[in-house]
């Protein structure tokens, strides 16, 4: 029985040691690669790099800004503005007969965001007005060209309708002003001839551009009409003030062009108006007094609504609506006492930047119908606390020769204001200067 419970012993231990050598060889078995590894691990996947970062190279760059000549600087000689739409552009004739185009503003030179150089003055320029230089150029001492005037007679062709001959190439016709006005058959350098702007013996001035053949038409449209207000006898202003009197006998010059007007959009943000989108320019001292209404009305009487439509009108755009008007109704004009629409060319006072066109949003257009809103009203009763009057009066239109214009504000200042509102006069009665169509002035 002894030997018996020891052989059974011996089975159990064995039975053990079995089980632990089967269970240290699952074990050891993944370390060792056998057949008993565990197949469902996936291998090790590697980190990629992290990729660099470059930094640009800074780079050289320009950026152009236009702007308007300062109130203290003249337009240099013999520049001529350039028909772009923008005061900041001109052009004029080269010494060897070619056109060059000059522009005004502020170039900023960057290297990457850092502003190198900030340079004002005028530029040289494309046709475009885009600068196309970074040098500042010395306006005082270009290098203009004189157009040489041509030994032959002007090609028949090449002759505008209307134009009258002086001599073999010089040529004339009646302006608006029914003066005459000369035109030379000239050529530059070794460019195409062309008529040019001279005197009466065919002299031109350096830098003259050649003629637009297209503005004289209209002007000689103007001048060759038969009798009508443009025949009233008049003078012409050398300076013109807040106070001056602008009309049928009193007229401003072409060439007329006062200084130090500003750009209006610069100014919407200091008062509750709004501009119509044409870029427009005043009289410094007007459109502050102006703007100081403007807030008025507001502080006042809660008036935003003000729609400025006009302000300076060169010369060149009283021809195009005078011109207009004529094409639209031949007969207008020619009735000396039947006051107009229109200012004849030369005597708007919008050509001096002191008159005001103001409507409101509910009548953008200027018209009649404006008189009746209630903004129309405040400007009438208060405008000239601030030295603007209403210039063109219901009833006052056989004295000042325009028709009735309740939008039409000129600015002459707090004081003569003051004294035309009370009085009741226009502007002509005040100075006994109505408006002339036959005889002499008053």
């Amino acid at each position: 029985m002894k030997s018996s419970g020891l052989f059974a012993a011996g089975i159990i231990s064995g039975v053990i040691l079995l089980f632990c050598a089967i269970a240290c060889g699952f074990i050891m078995r993944p370390e060792q690669g056998g057949q008993g590894a565990d197949i469902t691990q996936s291998p090790t996947q590697e980190t990629p790099a992290p990729t660099p970062v470059i930094t640009p190279e800074p780079v050289h760059s320009t950026v152009f800004e236009a702007a308007e000549l300062p109130d203290d600087m003249r337009t240099p000689r013999y520049y001529t503005a350039f028909g772009t739409g923008r005061t900041n552009g001109y052009a004029f004739t080269g010494a060897d007969g070619s056109i060059c185009y000059r522009v005004y503003g502020q170039l900023n030179i960057y290297f990457g965001q850092e502003l190198l150089e900030h340079i004002v003055g005028f530029f040289e320029a494309d046709s475009e007005l885009n600068p196309v230089s970074e040098f500042v150029l010395d306006a005082e001492n270009e290098v203009y060209g004189q157009p040489v005037r041509c030994t032959a007679a002007v090609p028949s062709a090449s002759v505008p309708q209307g134009y009258k001959k002086k001599s073999a190439n010089i040529y004339y016709f009646i302006g608006a002003n029914r003066q005459k006005v000369y035109r030379v058959w000239a050529s530059c350098g070794n460019g195409s001839a062309a008529f040019y702007p001279c005197d009466a013996k065919g002299n031109i001035a350096p830098g003259a551009l050649a003629a637009d053949i297209k503005a004289d038409a209209e002007d000689m449209k103007l001048g060759s009409r038969p009798l009508s207000i443009a025949n009233a006898p008049h003078k012409y202003l050398d300076s013109v003030g807040p106070e001056t009197l602008i009309n049928m006998n009193y007229r401003l010059r072409e060439d007329f062009l006062p200084e130090g007007l500003v750009s209006v959009k610069e100014y919407l943000s200091l008062a509750p108006f709004t501009l119509r989108d044409d870029p427009t320019m005043a009289n410094p001292t007007a459109l502050s007094a102006f703007i100081e209404m403007i807030n008025a009305a507001y502080s006042e009487a809660g008036i935003k609504s003000y729609y400025l439509c006009n302000v300076y009108r060169p010369y060149s755009e009283q021809i195009e609506n005078w011109s207009s008007r004529v094409k639209a109704d031949p007969k207008y004009g020619t009735n000396p006492s039947k006051p107009v629409g229109s200012a004849y060319p030369g005597t708007s006072e919008h050509q001096t930047g002191l008159a005001f066109d103001i409507t409101c949003l509910s009548h953008k257009t200027p018209g009649p119908g404006y008189a009746s809103t209630w903004e129309a009203r405040w400007m009438r009763e208060n405008s000239w606390r601030f030295g603007f009057i209403l210039r063109y009066q219901k009833g006052k239109e056989q004295k000042t020769g325009i028709k009735f214009e309740p939008y039409h504000y000129r600015y002459v200042g707090t004081e003569l204001a003051k004294k035309l509102y009370e009085s009741g006069l226009c502007l002509e009665e005040y100075y006994d200067a109505a408006v002339v169509w036959s005889g002499r002035l008053s």
